[in-house]
């Protein structure tokens, strides 16, 4: 089944549909900003700097292309959300890849417009990512629906619709061998330094570093 990207959804959405609607969304900017990069690629002759970064950014927006269909057309319709993930994130990838590559040829408003544009992409496609983690996680439970967390807010992912049992900042089947504070009392004050003090032959145990706050 292939799935055509459109904006006209009933009032009453799905979860998917919600997933569709801002996919379709990140698509409909894409499309808006892969003439404006082809654009200054082909008359950035004489430039060269200018030329790697806008051929860099249409190939990274080809790529993306890639990832978004790849996204609706194959793993959402099987509901295979962690490749989904994996896709958006790297589109997302690419789109920062492209943006970044651009701003430092920034000196003209032709590169300054489609930094705009990509820019734009970027926080539809974040927000599409952040969707697809919350239903990976919570499932058709939208009201559970939340910004990403990560291990420093006290979340460690685990199947859907699972949280692992968390205390403070480490789940309880874990117990950290080292610690890395700022102040305090801790083995180290620094993660590199807690890291370099790792025996070499730790090759089938897991060392687990305690990273606490404002490090």
């Amino acid at each position: 089944m292939r799935v055509s990207f459109h904006h006209h959804f009933p009032f009453n959405l799905s979860t998917l549909q919600i997933i569709y609607s801002a996919l379709g969304r990140s698509s409909h900017k894409l499309a808006k900003a892969q003439p404006v990069v082809k654009d200054i690629l082909q008359s950035s002759a004489g430039n060269v700097n200018v030329t790697v970064a806008a051929t860099n950014c249409v190939e990274g927006l080809t790529f993306l292309e890639y990832r978004f269909k790849q996204t609706a057309n194959y793993a959402l319709p099987r509901d295979q959300i962690k490749d989904a993930r994996v896709w958006m994130s790297a589109a997302l990838g690419y789109q920062y890849g492209c943006s970044s590559g651009l701003q430092k040829e920034n000196d003209t408003s032709r590169v300054r417009h489609p930094i705009v544009l990509i820019e734009s992409l970027i926080e539809v496609t974040s927000n599409t990512l952040g969707m697809l983690i919350s239903y990976d996680i919570h499932g058709n439970q939208i009201t559970s629906w939340s910004r990403p967390k990560i291990e420093r807010d006290g979340f460690w992912e685990g199947a859907r619709g699972t949280r692992r049992d968390v205390k403070g900042r480490v789940p309880l089947s874990l117990r950290p061998k080292v610690t890395v504070c700022k102040v305090g009392n801790c083995g180290y004050r620094t993660v590199q330094d807690a890291v370099n003090a790792a025996p070499n032959n730790l090759i089938s145990q897991r060392l687990v570093i305690w990273i606490k706050g404002f490090v």
